[in-house]
């Protein structure tokens, strides 16, 4: 009986902290489009990267996508939608400063919106998924991801293991608890 309980409690707390956990991340998704721009500079690497960002923010919120400053130089924001405020800072290489792109609405910007951004890539290979953080109207972090290739389908994301571990425990836990009520 006191296992029962024990078990129950702690399935129910771990729900909480993963529902916590994740309830910022999954107001903001930012999927990238890149393209090689033809370099008008020799020795430099131009690409152009469109952001489609879908969610829900409100008045003065906002998302900064960050770039490493040993692969990133010469930021620019192409191309923002009316309604929102945009703007870049450069990658430091001495601070190890990352160089950001950062958005907020000012209550009339709506999502979903394409952001174009472009830059030169000092990196090897090729440019791809970044980090980015969500931030309040008070400009607090309040979650933090990463962008996705617009050919997957943030919709539809596969489950974790420790969320599938915690839908067995709640479901064993549910048909012990049903077992014990019924021999009653």
């Amino acid at each position: 009986m006191i296992f029962v309980k024990l078990l129950r409690q702690l399935i129910a707390a771990g729900i909480l902290v993963f529902a916590i956990q994740n309830a910022g991340a999954a107001a903001l998704t930012v999927t990238y489009t890149m393209f090689d721009l033809t370099d008008s500079t020799p020795g430099t690497d131009r690409w152009q990267v469109t952001y489609h960002v879908t969610g829900s923010l409100t008045a003065f919120e906002g998302f900064n996508v960050l770039f490493a400053p040993t692969d990133f130089v010469g930021l620019a924001a192409e191309s923002v939608p009316s309604g929102w405020f945009a703007y870049t800072i450069g990658p430091d290489l001495i601070f190890a400063a990352d160089g950001i792109f950062s958005a907020s609405t000012d209550g009339t910007g709506a999502l979903p919106a394409d952001f174009i951004v472009s830059f030169d890539w000092t990196g090897s290979g090729t440019p791809g998924s970044q980090s980015y953080e969500i931030f309040d109207d008070s400009f607090n972090v309040v979650a933090i991801s990463a962008t996705m290739p617009a050919a997957i389908d943030p919709g539809n994301p596969l489950p974790e293991p420790g969320s599938l571990f915690l839908i067995g425990a709640g479901l064993a836990a549910f048909v012990m608890g049903r077992r014990k009520y019924q021999k009653r």
